[in-house]
């Protein structure tokens, strides 16, 4: 329990937060060709972190995930290829 209410289901549509209401609009890639969609959980701490660096920066919360997860596979590939 949080604050003695009821524990929220964190896949409720319309949950709420307190921080940066509404976002900033999200900028949608050109195409979704050759994408994935993918569900990725989120410790609340760092959802809330991400979303204010991304209503900051102006940069949908998608396009800070995918230049993430790009720049470690890169690092990772080359640690890899050392070995």
């Amino acid at each position: 329990m949080r604050h003695g209410l009821q524990q929220e289901n964190p896949w409720q549509i319309g949950r709420r937060y307190d921080t940066v209401h509404p976002m900033t609009k999200l900028r949608r890639v050109k195409s979704r060709k050759g994408m994935v969609v993918t569900t990725v959980a989120l410790e609340e701490e760092t959802h809330r972190r991400l979303r204010m660096a991304g209503a900051e920066t102006r940069i949908p919360l998608t396009a800070i995930v995918r230049t993430a997860v790009r720049a470690w596979l890169e690092a990772w590939e080359r640690r890899r290829a050392k070995k």
